[in-house]
């Protein structure tokens, strides 16, 4: 009777945490959610109303830019608070709204350490060494988040350098084929007048 007690508690407590929080995290790496993700973007939160909020754009990574967005709030998302600059990973759905999972790497710039990537990874018993590891890790959050900011312009600088590398390039040829082609005209001119000359001694 008491082992069934027991196997009751932990399928009811199985059961509420699958309810209460409804979103099963997998472990995910930047790269996936850089990779998957529609929108990469920084953005500040304009408004936060029953079900949505609205971001204003402040700096696009990937996607097509807009002035704002709209995402939805359910289980699986980040709930922001408004005057909040986030770096946000969105996937768009068909109305057009952004799905920016908790469980991917959008995090807030006033507490970057507060994503589910850095939180609960570390823990003490002892209460000074905690306060120092939670000084360290939103350290370490806020230097990664940086970090990923310069890697998004590095990559979108390397995709407008790119076309603009090729046409500095084909210009350079065009210039130098312009070049040989004046000297031959040149050339021939100035030996047409060598040969009129030589005639005229004759």
């Amino acid at each position: 009777m008491k082992s069934f007690k027991v196997l009751y508690i932990i399928i009811f407590s199985l059961t509420c945490y699958n309810e209460c929080f409804g979103c099963d995290c997998k472990d995910i790496s930047l790269e996936q959610d850089t990779k998957t993700s529609t929108h990469i973007f920084v953005g500040e939160i304009l408004n936060v109303t029953e079900g949505y909020f609205e971001i204003k754009l402040i700096e696009n990574f990937k996607g097509t830019p807009n002035k704002t967005y709209k995402a939805s709030i359910n289980s699986c998302t980040i709930s922001p608070k408004k005057g909040e600059v986030w770096l946000l990973y969105g996937t768009e759905n068909q109305d057009r709204s952004l799905d920016i999972t908790y469980c991917g790497w959008s995090r807030n710039f006033n507490n970057p350490d507060e994503s589910i990537h850095y939180m609960g990874r570390v823990s003490f018993t002892e209460q000074d060494f905690k306060k120092e590891i939670a000084t360290l890790k939103k350290e370490k959050a806020t230097l990664e988040l940086k970090l990923d900011l310069i890697k998004l312009r590095e990559s979108k600088h390397d995709i407008i350098s790119k076309p603009i590398s090729s046409i500095v390039n084909c210009g350079l040829i065009v210039l130098l084929l312009t070049f040989l082609i004046l000297i031959n005209i040149y050339l021939f001119l100035k030996n047409r007048q060598l040969v009129k000359k030589i005639n005229v001694f004759r």
